[in-house]
């Protein structure tokens, strides 16, 4: 579970929510720094340092008044994610029951 507290120095404004992982996979977690961040944030780098070993199947974000399930599958090339599909719906709050498939695609080289 990660919890991100809202900062009052921001320059915009960030609400407070929890996400939490489970059901991983065995495949290797290529995009662990999602962890960290956000959008508008700024990040170091540290690509020995792993903060999520494989990849989870189940998210849940849970705010102040809108809560989240997204459900991902991953495809791999050589243990290496090159699709990541999600489908994200609303559990709560206005607009609850509407979904949304989010997909990221990686490149090696």
């Amino acid at each position: 579970m990660f919890h991100r507290p809202k900062l009052s120095a921001c320059q915009y404004q960030r609400s407070e929510k929890t996400d939490q992982f489970s059901n991983y996979d065995q495949g290797t977690n290529v995009d662990d720094f999602y962890l960290t961040k956000d959008f508008f944030d700024a990040y170091l780098f540290l690509p020995q340092v792993k903060l999520q070993r494989n990849n989870p199947k189940e998210h849940v974000i849970t705010g102040h008044q809108n809560d989240y399930e997204i459900s991902y599958t991953y495809e791999y090339q050589n243990n290496l994610t090159v699709t990541k599909t999600g489908m994200m719906r609303q559990i709560r709050g206005k607009g609850s029951g509407q979904s949304l498939q989010i997909t990221n695609r990686f490149s090696y080289y």
